[in-house]
């Protein structure tokens, strides 16, 4: 996921060539001209912000780098249409990372471009969120409650110890 900086008209027909010096680097680095590499669309939020006019080339950002993808080996783009932000309409929200992952995985293991958003996303991280934790993920809320002081430290070490069994 990658663009942001040349989504704006002066800079986003000047993308797919600074893009493609990027890849050919990061390929030439690694040793791998065949290494897979998945490129993630632009937000459609980003000109709804406070900066929103700055971003009026996302689409054209978008283009570059699906051309990129489609002419280049190895390459897979996904679709960042129907994500959501953050307040600041710049960043993903941690729900659409989420499915920006599902989309990003279902390219690399597909070996295919996604040019929509997925029917089966919500699914997906309905069981996502209806798994159990694991006591590592247990242990991480856990030193979250304590170092909000939510919890103290008499109850924090007995939570640990009783995780620990």
């Amino acid at each position: 996921h990658q663009g942001e900086n040349d989504a704006n008209p002066a800079l986003a027909h000047q993308y797919k060539e600074k893009f493609s010096l990027i890849v050919e680097a990061f390929r030439e680095e690694l040793n791998d001209p065949d290494l897979p590499l998945v490129i993630g669309g632009l937000g459609d939020f980003l000109t709804e912000g406070v900066y929103g006019s700055y971003f009026s080339a996302y689409t054209l950002v978008n283009k570059a780098l699906l051309d990129f993808a489609r002419s280049t080996t190895h390459c897979y783009f996904v679709t960042g249409s129907g994500l959501t932000s953050n307040p600041d309409f710049i960043h993903i929200d941690a729900v659409s990372l989420r499915k920006f992952g599902i989309r990003y995985f279902e390219a690399l293991d597909r070996r295919e471009h996604i040019l929509e958003p997925l029917p089966h996303e919500e699914q997906l991280l309905e069981t996502l969120y209806q798994r159990p934790l694991t006591n590592t993920e247990k242990t991480g809320l856990l030193d979250l409650r304590f170092s909000r002081g939510e919890l103290s430290l008499e109850d924090y070490q007995t939570a640990l110890s009783t995780l620990k069994k």
